[in-house]
């Protein structure tokens, strides 16, 4: 059993992917035969420290791949250019070559060394039981913690059957019916260790907000949204996206480790930790006071 992965690649020395992008693409050559890196942007800042890292790596920049210029010479982002053609590219490259399954992930994501043994096992079983996919699923880190996952998408693909499914926006699409199967939340607890981890949020305060003003806060997915970049507005976000989340007491492995002492005090990731173990302790404090209450009665 040959695995691929596909990873979209933005300019690595910016938007917070200049602090980890070598670890975490070191996590993927852990479970991978081949690493497909698809860039988006014209920027070669970081290819050759990623082509040493492993002979698996094939890093793939050309007009295919890039984002279109606008008229200031600026790159323009495509939220579907990543998780549309150019992963079709990469899907494409992997059938050539003979692989037999192919995981999508991301930069600011890495492979906990005990989920490789378990993610081949989900891999192995897709194809012995010739499903064209099969589940990934992904929990969280901030800073030096770590929480439950609950998060699993559709991003393992069979390439020994024919074509039926398509990579997309935390989806995949279904090649004749054009029906999407989207990503799914739930209490995945005990796929924990057969998770991969989103480290998305070790970056400083300006990389979120310039990231953001490049996506243009992603409106084309979220029409909803407004053109304005506000620190304020996304730490609120995210502290509530967070709270929504389960705290595990699992320790980091050494990828994990690494990635936090990477980090500094300023980083979006100890803010929002911060501010998820204050409001913690804050329900704690009430559920203690309720608790004497009614024994009180």
């Amino acid at each position: 059993m040959k695995i691929a992965i596909y990873c979209p690649l933005g300019p690595l020395d910016q938007f917070g992917y200049q602090y980890n992008h070598k670890v975490t693409v070191e996590s993927f050559c852990s479970l991978a035969d081949r690493v497909y890196l698809v860039s988006t942007s014209r920027s070669a800042y970081g290819f050759a420290g990623l082509s040493a890292l492993s002979d698996k790596i094939s890093l793939l920049s050309d007009e295919r791949t890039w984002f279109q210029v606008g008229d200031q010479g600026q790159e323009v982002f495509d939220a579907w250019k990543p998780c549309g053609p150019n992963a079709n590219i990469a899907v494409a490259q992997a059938r050539a070559e003979g692989l037999d399954c192919i995981i999508t992930m991301h930069v600011n994501q890495y492979v906990p060394a005990q989920a490789v043994s378990e993610i081949k096992v989900d891999c192995a079983d897709m194809l012995e039981e010739a499903r064209p996919y099969t589940w990934l699923y992904r929990r969280y880190q901030l800073a030096d913690r770590l929480f439950h996952t609950d998060v699993r998408l559709p991003w393992i693909l069979n390439l020994r059957l024919p074509p039926s499914f398509e990579f997309d926006i935390d989806s995949i699409k279904d090649e004749n019916t054009g029906a999407q199967l989207p990503m799914e939340f739930g209490d995945f607890r005990s796929r924990n260790r057969s998770a991969i981890v989103d480290a998305g949020m070790e970056l400083e305060i300006d990389d979120l907000v310039n990231v953001r003003k490049f996506t243009r806060n992603y409106i084309e997915l979220r029409p909803y949204m407004t053109e304005t970049y506000n620190w304020e507005e996304y730490q609120s976000y995210y502290a509530e996206k967070f709270k929504a989340k389960s705290l595990s007491n699992d320790s980091l492995d050494e990828l994990g480790k690494r990635l936090f002492q990477n980090t500094r005090e300023s980083f979006v990731s100890r803010v929002v930790l911060r501010e998820y173990m204050r409001s913690r302790s804050i329900i704690e404090r009430l559920r203690k006071f309720w608790r004497k209450s009614f024994k009180g009665r």
